[in-house]
């Protein structure tokens, strides 16, 4: 049932990403890079903004959006429980989306690529430690998307902030 909730925020993320692609591109491509920041923060907004009306059920009542999906209250509890858990990663994962977005849309598809598969090998890892070593309850597992969105706007911003996507040409 979260996943569910989830992917809503993820169908929102997914697409001002790709505008986000296009519209970094063509700014390089024009020239513009000096408003590319700013462009980013813009899309970065939007995009918090878009997530936080998609998901404020999960904070303001998610026993009843569990509810639509099953009548057993011990599940209900479990993904209330999750639900308030995932909303501020799923916020978080709007902002990052926009910043790998980014780092694409500069041309550096394979900087992105790394960016996501070095950050995916540390969320895999968080995880695997908060269930088999933490032995945390499943909800608070959810918090190793807290670590996924961190460490990809770290990355994507050490790859922003240094400067050399700047003379890429596209």
């Amino acid at each position: 049932i979260v996943r569910n909730m989830y992917m809503l925020c993820c169908v929102s993320v997914g697409g001002i990403s790709t505008a986000t692609k296009t519209y970094v591109s063509a700014l390089i491509a024009e020239g513009r890079q000096h408003e590319l920041h700013r462009t980013m923060f813009r899309l970065m907004v939007l995009n918090f903004a878009g997530i936080a009306c998609l998901s404020h059920g999960l904070w303001l009542y998610p026993e009843w959006i569990a509810g639509q999906f099953t009548s057993d209250a011990g599940v209900i509890q479990r993904t209330a429980d999750s639900m308030l858990v995932v909303l501020p990663a799923m916020l978080g994962f709007s902002l990052t989306g926009v910043m790998l977005s980014t780092v694409e849309g500069c041309g550096a598809a394979m900087r992105g690529f790394v960016i996501e598969a070095t950050t995916g090998v540390i969320y895999i890892l968080a995880a695997w430690w908060m269930v088999h070593e933490a032995h945390w309850p499943i909800h608070w597992v959810w918090a190793s998307d807290y670590v996924y969105f961190f460490f990809l706007g770290v990355f994507s911003l050490i790859f922003l902030f240094n400067g050399r996507w700047k003379y890429r040409k596209i």
